[in-house]
């Protein structure tokens, strides 16, 4: 793969795909091998885009974020009081010792 000029969010999406095939193998999260990037259905290649859109906003145009809240894992939607803990990056919110809080799982 080759870019000419300045590349777009559709050349960094395709540099990242490429490079998360190399670094797994060519399988997926599932397990599953992955589609080149050719194959690789619409929604999961705009998904990628979108991906690389969002680094070029932040890290190349020094703007915010254009995403949401993100997702919640599956912990935090049966958890909800366990939310307000960030993590250990955050100790002033640490939990006490021996507790089971911790946000994400």
């Amino acid at each position: 793969m080759r870019i000419t000029g300045d590349p777009g969010p559709l050349d960094l999406a395709e540099v990242a795909y490429r490079a998360y095939g190399g670094f797994t193998d060519w399988t997926n999260y599932a397990g599953n091998p992955m589609p080149s990037w050719r194959e690789l259905p619409a929604p999961q290649r705009n998904a990628w885009v979108a991906a690389a859109e969002a680094v070029q906003q932040v890290l190349v145009e020094g703007r915010a974020p254009s995403w949401g809240a993100g997702p919640r894992s599956a912990y935090e939607a049966s958890h909800p009081e366990d939310l307000e803990c960030l993590g250990p990056q955050h100790p002033e919110s640490s939990p006490a010792p021996g507790s089971n809080r911790g946000g994400r799982a």
